[in-house]
Protein backbone atom coordinates (compact mmCIF):
# COMPACT_ATOMS: atom_id res chain seq x y z
CA UNK A 1 0.00 0.00 0.00
CA UNK A 2 1.44 3.52 -0.05
CA UNK A 3 1.45 5.95 1.98
CA UNK A 4 -0.38 8.67 1.10
CA UNK A 5 1.75 11.38 2.27
CA UNK A 6 4.02 10.33 -0.26
CA UNK A 7 1.31 11.05 -2.98
CA UNK A 8 1.18 14.98 -2.07
CA UNK A 9 2.12 17.86 -4.44
CA UNK A 10 5.02 19.20 -4.07
CA UNK A 11 5.24 22.14 -1.66
CA UNK A 12 5.22 25.39 -3.86
CA UNK A 13 8.92 26.86 -4.98
CA UNK A 14 9.70 29.99 -2.72
CA UNK A 15 11.13 33.16 -4.38
CA UNK A 16 13.07 33.54 -0.43
CA UNK A 17 14.44 30.79 1.71
CA UNK A 18 12.24 30.49 4.86
CA UNK A 19 14.48 29.93 8.11
CA UNK A 20 11.74 27.77 9.98
CA UNK A 21 12.60 27.68 13.52
CA UNK A 22 10.12 24.77 15.56
CA UNK A 23 9.71 22.93 18.79
CA UNK A 24 9.32 19.04 18.39
CA UNK A 25 9.20 17.49 22.12
CA UNK A 26 12.12 18.87 23.88
CA UNK A 27 14.39 19.13 20.69
CA UNK A 28 14.46 23.26 18.69
CA UNK A 29 15.47 22.94 15.39
CA UNK A 30 16.22 25.41 12.80
CA UNK A 31 15.45 24.63 8.73
CA UNK A 32 15.90 26.49 5.64
CA UNK A 33 13.20 25.85 3.01
CA UNK A 34 13.27 26.46 -0.64
CA UNK A 35 9.98 25.21 -1.07
CA UNK A 36 6.46 25.56 1.09
CA UNK A 37 3.02 24.65 1.51
CA UNK A 38 0.48 24.66 4.19
CA UNK A 39 -1.61 21.39 4.04
CA UNK A 40 -4.32 20.19 6.30
CA UNK A 41 -4.36 16.41 6.13
CA UNK A 42 -5.60 13.98 8.37
CA UNK A 43 -2.95 12.20 10.93
CA UNK A 44 -2.95 8.05 10.10
CA UNK A 45 -2.59 7.58 14.08
CA UNK A 46 -5.89 9.72 15.24
CA UNK A 47 -7.75 9.96 12.03
CA UNK A 48 -8.04 13.60 12.81
CA UNK A 49 -6.88 16.56 10.84
CA UNK A 50 -3.72 18.41 11.40
CA UNK A 51 -2.09 21.36 9.94
CA UNK A 52 1.40 20.87 8.82
CA UNK A 53 4.31 22.98 7.04
CA UNK A 54 4.94 21.05 3.79
CA UNK A 55 8.36 21.39 2.78
CA UNK A 56 11.75 20.69 1.13
CA UNK A 57 14.23 21.92 3.38
CA UNK A 58 18.08 21.71 4.77
CA UNK A 59 19.18 21.41 8.23
CA UNK A 60 20.40 24.74 9.58
CA UNK A 61 20.10 28.27 7.89
CA UNK A 62 21.04 27.04 4.53
CA UNK A 63 24.54 26.64 2.63
CA UNK A 64 27.26 28.46 3.62
CA UNK A 65 29.31 28.95 0.76
CA UNK A 66 28.20 26.11 -1.12
CA UNK A 67 26.14 26.21 -3.89
CA UNK A 68 23.54 23.13 -2.81
CA UNK A 69 22.68 21.39 0.27
CA UNK A 70 21.24 17.89 0.62
CA UNK A 71 17.18 18.32 1.01
CA UNK A 72 14.35 16.69 1.78
CA UNK A 73 10.75 16.77 2.09
CA UNK A 74 9.24 17.42 5.69
CA UNK A 75 5.39 17.49 7.04
CA UNK A 76 5.94 19.70 10.64
CA UNK A 77 2.36 20.17 12.38
CA UNK A 78 1.96 24.04 12.02
CA UNK A 79 1.63 24.61 15.78
CA UNK A 80 5.34 23.81 16.40
CA UNK A 81 6.79 26.50 14.84
CA UNK A 82 7.72 29.09 16.82
CA UNK A 83 9.32 31.43 13.91
CA UNK A 84 9.42 32.32 10.20
CA UNK A 85 12.19 34.45 8.96
CA UNK A 86 12.83 35.30 5.00
CA UNK A 87 16.32 34.43 4.29
CA UNK A 88 18.54 34.92 1.14
CA UNK A 89 16.98 34.64 -2.17
CA UNK A 90 16.62 31.50 -3.80
CA UNK A 91 15.85 29.71 -7.60
CA UNK A 92 15.76 26.15 -8.33
CA UNK A 93 17.69 25.32 -11.11
CA UNK A 94 17.12 21.71 -11.38
CA UNK A 95 14.85 19.14 -9.88
CA UNK A 96 15.49 15.99 -8.49
CA UNK A 97 12.46 12.90 -8.63
CA UNK A 98 10.14 13.11 -5.70
CA UNK A 99 11.66 11.68 -2.42
CA UNK A 100 9.89 10.23 0.71
CA UNK A 101 8.56 12.25 3.48
CA UNK A 102 9.67 12.69 6.21
CA UNK A 103 7.30 13.15 9.21
CA UNK A 104 7.28 15.01 12.58
CA UNK A 105 4.38 13.31 14.76
CA UNK A 106 1.72 15.66 16.50
CA UNK A 107 2.09 13.94 19.35
CA UNK A 108 4.01 16.53 21.37
CA UNK A 109 3.47 19.31 23.30
CA UNK A 110 3.23 22.74 21.86
CA UNK A 111 5.40 25.15 22.52
CA UNK A 112 4.68 28.29 24.61
CA UNK A 113 5.67 30.44 21.83
CA UNK A 114 4.05 28.89 18.70
CA UNK A 115 3.26 31.25 15.69
CA UNK A 116 -0.29 31.80 15.03
CA UNK A 117 -1.31 30.09 12.04
CA UNK A 118 -2.57 32.59 10.16
CA UNK A 119 1.01 34.65 10.38
CA UNK A 120 2.61 31.02 9.34
CA UNK A 121 -0.01 31.40 6.14
CA UNK A 122 1.03 35.30 5.75
CA UNK A 123 4.40 34.52 5.53
CA UNK A 124 4.83 31.50 3.37
CA UNK A 125 2.48 33.34 0.94
CA UNK A 126 4.73 36.56 0.83
CA UNK A 127 7.68 34.08 0.14
CA UNK A 128 6.38 31.64 -2.76
CA UNK A 129 7.79 32.46 -6.03
CA UNK A 130 5.53 33.40 -9.08
CA UNK A 131 3.75 30.33 -10.66
CA UNK A 132 5.01 29.42 -13.34
CA UNK A 133 2.29 27.52 -15.58
CA UNK A 134 3.28 23.93 -15.87
CA UNK A 135 1.58 20.14 -16.75
CA UNK A 136 0.44 18.35 -13.49
CA UNK A 137 2.65 15.04 -13.29
CA UNK A 138 0.08 11.78 -13.13
CA UNK A 139 0.69 11.49 -9.60
CA UNK A 140 -0.42 15.72 -8.71
CA UNK A 141 -3.41 14.70 -11.37
CA UNK A 142 -4.52 11.74 -9.32
CA UNK A 143 -4.67 13.57 -6.06
CA UNK A 144 -6.24 16.84 -7.46
CA UNK A 145 -8.88 14.41 -9.06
Amino acid sequence: MDDPYDALPDPAALSRIAIVKYCCGSEFIEIACSAASIRTIEWEDTHQPVTWLHCVAAHGDGPKGKKSATTMKLLIPAQYITSIEAGAKVRATRTKPAADVGIFPPEHPNPANQLPLTKIEEIIAALQAPKRKRKPTAAEAKVLG
